[in-house]
């Protein structure tokens, strides 16, 4: 199956991609990496979300709207797993980038956004940020990071995820709990 991963900052996006690649045997994918890669290329920190953030609004500006989109579908035309996971969705065309992947790989498309509230999320990004490479942060810049032009359509992913997917809020769930629920609202 095709697996889309949603959320803002600090939900746990990345640790249950990162579960379903160990424990399904999941080929994962993140915006994110190609971003650091891109940085790395131009001599930027790829470790600092705000370089990140500001990158993919410039690079979207430069290659228009569907540059990482066109990146994606080379990438899955490579991939044979018995999963993909695409994490670090954040516009509403990847969407439709997902339904498309869907269709090429021939599976069903399961949306999942994975949530907390900002103040929970605010210190699960502080909690070992030198661990994920970065530095910790202020609220003043957690919420500037939150604001930023890259995560304006996060709303309507949500939204999308409650009407048509899979809608998953982990502020009082420890790892394993938040996984079982994504692992039984996939039929894994």
């Amino acid at each position: 199956m095709t697996i889309g991963i949603a959320g803002p900052s600090a939900s746990g996006k990345t640790t249950i991609a990162r579960l379903l690649e160990e424990r399904h045997g999941a080929e994962r994918m993140r915006y994110s990496e190609i971003l650091a890669e891109l940085a790395k290329e131009r001599g930027e920190d790829a470790n600092d979300k705000k370089v990140l953030q500001d990158l993919f609004v410039s690079v979207r500006q430069e290659r228009g709207e569907n540059w990482l989109t066109d990146l994606i579908m080379e990438f899955v035309q490579e991939v044979n797993a018995p999963h993909l996971v695409i994490e670090g969705n954040r516009r509403k065309v990847d969407i439709d980038t997902l339904r498309k992947v869907a269709a090429l790989r021939n599976e069903p498309l399961k949306f999942v956004f994975i949530d907390a509230s900002p103040d929970e999320r605010f210190s699960r990004y502080n909690l070992d940020p030198k661990a994920h490479g970065y530095e910790p942060v202020t609220r003043e810049e957690f919420e500037a990071l939150e604001k930023a032009p890259t995560e304006d359509e996060i709303g309507y992913l949500r939204d999308f995820a409650k009407a048509e997917g899979i809608y998953i809020n982990t502020d009082n769930c420890d790892v394993e709990d938040t996984f079982k629920m994504v692992e039984e609202a996939l039929g894994l």
